[in-house]
């Protein structure tokens, strides 16, 4: 389900080890990508997405 957050809506996903959200504008085009491990950061306190673009990709892959 879309979480809408002013004019950006997000999908996310969710496995054992990580939390990935993906922030779109209303156009549909990427604005910001989240990625937590919920293993060493269940608080989701450090977004590592930009540290771990493969896993990422991935994460969003499953959002398909």
């Amino acid at each position: 389900l879309p979480i809408y957050k002013g004019r950006y809506f997000g999908r996310a996903v969710k496995t054992r080890e990580y939390r990935y959200v993906r922030w779109n504008n209303r156009q549909g085009d990427l604005e910001t990508e989240e990625l937590y491990d919920q293993t060493l950061d269940p608080n989701e306190t450090t977004n590592i997405a930009v540290q771990h673009p493969d896993i990422s990709s991935q994460m969003a892959n499953l959002l398909e």
